[in-house]
């Protein structure tokens, strides 16, 4: 024990700075950006049908998340319990940053605290924890992908590529859409090799770059094979959700229009699924890749390196958005269509600035004017992304808020029609309840929050009637307001009677009545 002890001490002690620094970051902002999340149950839509389970599993392909689910069940229990997986999810966010900055070798202190609040913050995680049930899963699966990465930048081996190929198989057995992740990271990482060393040889980093691909091909074609061996045993189809029977089938003839979306979606349609809902955001994301790429060209056409290792740094410069949006790449199936979720590669999109600020350094200025020119790009670009994170930790905090009202209101809403059908004449409690045009709620009395227009990201662009009539209504009313009655599902019989055809739609007088001892509730 005594040996354990001193082992972890020395592993603690041997902890740089920078890494430190950066975890306190992830969870101070977290806890400030999400904390509401954690210590409030906002539950509806998938988040509650899954209280006791991670979700959809194996017929996604995320055969990992249905193993996961299968040994929880197996143990302890699985749960949707939102302050256990929230900081859960804030530690794998955490340690997956210390490893980012290994990757991306980033030095300073400010760089790292800045790093760790931008990974904590982007809207990405906000929306994911509205599936608070699956969400440290799923950031478990974000640390085996910077894993992956982080032991194949340090080392490049055969022994290497398997062992990096087998933890990103496992994290797409996960979520396979964090995939994206690596392909930015391993991409950066050639780049920052070459911000390093403008002399390096042309040929290691081509080299580098194909240990690299031939890694995530073995991570790729691994978790195909594991899936196929799976479905087939199991007997599973796979869905057509997001096109997920698709992935890793690409039609030639679509490249072009999908290699567009990537830099159309990444560069111009600037909203990111609802990363950057409001126009301040926008422009501010905006000012802060225009002055990237100023200073990219600028390292480019001023640093002390080989002219060829200029040309293939400004080549790489071009392929950098699709890098980036590389989710675009995924499928080409016509059901594929990213949604927020699907987009936390995007975060690099602020920490490249850190990195070529800590380069930009070393490039000496030709004359007094470029000195203040570039010094005042560079403060620019450092009040904008300080400044961004700020409004994602605002905005993520007003989209609980929104969450809350909307729980709040679906509540009350839901626990006046069980009043009323209790006190419809002749109820009793024995009688079994037969719905009528369920999920065609109208109901013109209902509350609009026009000023929560901006919150629009997955899982909070909702409003009261989307709620009333979503798919999961019935888990809602059972678990929110405690009513779950029998239920009469064969409702064809209910439908032809001309007694019900002349009632009128909830929310109206007369809408519920007991006919043949049966309580029929008429939405529409």
């Amino acid at each position: 024990m005594e040996r354990l002890e001193e082992y972890l001490t020395g592993k603690i002690k041997g902890i740089s700075k920078q890494k430190k620094a950066l975890f306190l970051s992830v969870f101070l902002f977290g806890l400030f950006a999400h904390g509401y999340m954690f210590t409030n149950n906002l539950t509806y839509h998938d988040g509650i049908l899954s209280i006791n389970s991670l979700g959809a599993t194996f017929n996604l392909g995320r055969f990992v998340l249905g193993f996961l689910e299968i040994a929880g069940k197996s143990t302890v229990g699985v749960f949707a319990s939102p302050l256990f997986h929230g900081m859960l999810s804030l530690l794998f966010i955490a340690v997956s940053g210390m490893l980012v900055l290994d990757i991306l070798h980033i030095k300073g202190i400010l760089s790292a605290i800045y790093t760790g609040i931008v990974m904590a913050v982007f809207p990405v995680v906000t929306s994911i924890f509205t599936f608070m049930y699956t969400s440290s899963a799923y950031w478990f699966a974000l640390f085996l992908n910077v894993l992956a990465v982080w032991a194949m930048v340090r080392r490049q081996g055969i022994k290497r590529a398997i062992i990096s190929g087998t933890l990103l198989a496992t994290a797409m057995g996960i979520y396979q859409a964090y995939f994206t992740v690596t392909i930015t990271l391993f991409f950066i990482s050639l780049m920052v090799d070459m911000f390093e060393n403008m002399r390096i040889r042309i040929r290691d980093i081509v080299i580098r770059g194909i240990w690299y691909l031939s890694t995530m091909g073995i991570g790729l074609v691994g978790y195909l094979i594991l899936n196929k061996i799976i479905v087939t045993i199991g007997g599973i189809g796979l869905s057509t959700y997001e096109g997920i029977n698709e992935v890793g089938k690409i039609q030639l003839s679509k490249i072009p229009f999908m290699i567009w979306n990537a830099y159309y979606y990444m560069l111009y349609e600037i909203k990111w699924c609802g990363v950057n809902t409001t126009m301040f955001q926008r422009l501010l994301a905006w000012g802060i890749i225009f002055i990237t790429i100023l200073f990219l060209i600028l390292f480019v056409l001023k640093s002390n390196g080989a002219k060829k290792n200029k040309v293939l740094l400004f080549f790489m410069m071009l392929l950098l958005p699709m890098a980036l949006n590389s989710i675009y790449l995924m499928s080409s199936s016509e059901n594929y269509s990213p949604h927020i979720l699907m987009r936390y590669s995007l975060v690099f999109v602020f920490i490249i600035p850190i990195i070529l600020l800590e380069h930009t350094k070393r490039i000496e200025a030709v004359d007094k004017g470029r000195l203040i020119c570039r010094n005042g790009l560079s403060i620019c670009l450092l009040l904008f992304m300080w400044l961004l994170p700020v409004t994602y930790i605002y905005l993520d905090n007003a989209s609980y808020l929104k969450a809350d009202f909307l729980k709040e209101q679906t509540t009350a809403w839901f626990t006046e029609l069980i009043a009323e059908i209790k006190s419809t004449e002749g109820y009793e409690d024995d009688l079994p309840v037969v719905y009528i045009g369920e999920r065609e709620v109208k109901d013109i009395g209902l509350a609009e929050m026009p000023y929560f227009d901006t919150i629009s990201a997955d899982g909070f662009g909702y409003n009261l009637e989307d709620l009333i009539n979503n798919y999961a209504w019935r888990a809602f009313v059972e678990r929110h307001c405690g009513y779950s009655p029998e239920e009469i599902w064969e409702r064809e019989r209910y439908e032809e009677m001309d007694e019900i055809k002349q009632m009128p739609s909830y929310p109206d007088k007369g809408s519920i009545q007991v006919i043949d001892n049966v309580v029929v509730v008429k939405f529409s």
